[in-house]
């Protein structure tokens, strides 16, 4: 089976499941512009059995225009932004429900973003299923969180992702005496004014704001943490969080789109209740060594089994096989 994988990027968890794609079938990747050759996609999609889309969103459109021309089977992958930011816009919803009309399947990242999906689209009801992200499963943690506790959080930085939240949280349990550090990776536009709040608090001994982590030492910058923290407003299936997972880190989430398929009820906490995500905090600080590792042995093993790329990308290529004769 030959498929063209159409993205506007090979970036992090695209790129693993491109890379999870190849192991058993041929993959062309084709990047999706803001001003695409139409002729370049049309060629490529014919010398391919399938169209395989990432995101419900212009490429996607695109595509599902072109499908009586192409004459290919169209999956595509629903993420967040898509039944989110883009459905601001009239034109967008329009242009997505023709989408979900056309295309032959939709794959939802999660099961919050297939109930989204179904609510805004009742006709994709019937042709979408769920299959979760998954991670390249790497090296675990070797060490077992103590009272000294080393917390993180990654992510783009901008107003949705909590950040300036979890700050205030973590500086308020360090000013109740526990022993805390928090690191906070990733760019973007809140980046000077997290580093002004953190000199507010006068906390810059024990709240560091990374920056951007470079491929070489992603994996290291979770291999020094003990906890893991997504205080989000929204997410779709966030790969942050089964990352952390996959390096066997305790984990706590804000109940957003996916968190409940990585997580037991215990660590999930309501979008924006910070008190509750302190009362977490406490409850995890004060556990034995003994069910600290616990958890984050249930954690690794169930990246392991539920999140590893090449099991899900294996379940994708079958969902091709249908529409592949």
């Amino acid at each position: 089976m030959k498929i063209l994988f159409v993205s506007n990027n090979l970036d992090h968890f695209f790129k693993d499941l491109f890379e999870g794609l190849t192991i058993n079938h041929e993959v062309v990747f084709f990047k999706f512009s803001k001003f695409p050759n139409i002729i370049k996609l049309i060629f490529a999609a014919k010398r391919c059995d399938l169209v395989f889309v990432e995101y419900l969103a212009g490429a996607a459109w695109t595509i599902s225009m072109l499908k009586s021309i192409i004459r290919r089977p169209i999956v595509v992958r629903c993420h967040r932004f898509e039944l989110c930011e883009r459905l601001k816009d009239l034109s967008k919803i329009k242009a997505t429900k023709k989408t979900v009309e056309k295309v032959d399947e939709i794959i939802c990242v999660s099961n919050g973003i297939q109930d989204r999906l179904i609510s805004f689209f009742p006709e994709a009801e019937n042709k979408n299923i769920v299959i979760n992200n998954g991670i390249s499963i790497r090296e675990k943690v070797s060490h077992v969180a103590t009272n000294h506790l080393e917390i993180g959080s990654m992510g783009f930085l901008k107003e949705r992702k909590g950040f300036l939240g979890l700050i205030n949280v973590v500086s308020d349990l360090i000013d109740e005496g526990f022993d805390l550090t928090l690191h906070i990776a990733g760019k973007g536009p809140l980046m000077e004014s997290l580093k002004n709040r953190v000199k507010e608090l006068q906390k810059s001994d024990s709240i560091f704001i990374d920056g951007y982590i470079n491929d070489e030492d992603y994996d290291e910058w979770f291999l020094t943490k003990d906890v893991y923290v997504q205080n989000s407003s929204s997410e779709g299936h966030c790969v942050s969080t089964i990352t952390a997972m996959g390096h066997g880190l305790t984990v706590f989430s804000s109940d957003v789109c996916g968190a409940a398929d990585s997580l037991k009820p215990s660590f999930i906490y309501p979008v924006g209740d910070l008190e509750c995500l302190k009362d977490k905090l406490r409850w995890f600080y004060n556990l034995s060594p003994e069910e600290k590792s616990m958890i984050q042995k249930d954690n690794y093993e169930k990246s392991l089994r539920d999140f590893n790329i090449t099991h899900q990308a294996e379940k994708i290529a079958n969902r091709f096989k249908i529409y592949v004769k």
